[in-house]
């Protein structure tokens, strides 16, 4: 059998150019543990390819623990986080019944996959996309 799409392999142009300058967050649901916990968090370092997880009880720890991380790696490191990269994950930031928090004031770091439009052969670069358009057949990357 032949295969009908070519795999690019090529590294990303806009990739990361430093430690923790971009990162990716997400978050998973599993059956309750037996300590209760049922979200993992995963935190993904797009530069070193490097992962950090956390066990959590509930979505509104997420704020915290992300906190809590950016200050380990400044202290460790030095180096300051300036995107968390998303997908479609709105529960973490927007939970329901939370009035605006330090966390929601210090997400302005966060860029949600879709808000951005995916590469075209038309156009080759990835841009903002328009808060007015619709999503619906597009998917995150």
């Amino acid at each position: 059998m032949e295969a009908r799409y070519i795999i690019s392999r090529r590294e990303s142009a806009n990739r990361a150019r430093q430690p923790f300058y971009r990162v990716f967050a997400d978050l998973f649901e599993f059956p309750a543990a037996y300590n209760g916990h049922r979200y993992i968090l995963l935190i993904t370092d797009e530069f070193s390819g490097m992962m950090f997880s956390w066990s959590l009880s509930s979505k509104t720890e997420t704020g915290g623990i992300i906190m809590e991380f950016e200050a380990r790696i400044k202290r460790h490191t030095g180096a300051s986080i300036y995107k968390i990269r998303i997908d479609n994950e709105g529960s973490v930031i927007n939970l329901p019944l939370q009035t605006i928090s330090e966390f929601q004031r210090w997400a302005k770091k966060w860029e949600s996959m879709s808000s951005f439009r995916h590469p075209t052969p038309r156009n080759p670069r990835v841009v903002p996309r328009d808060p007015g358009e619709s999503t619906s057949n597009e998917c995150a990357a």
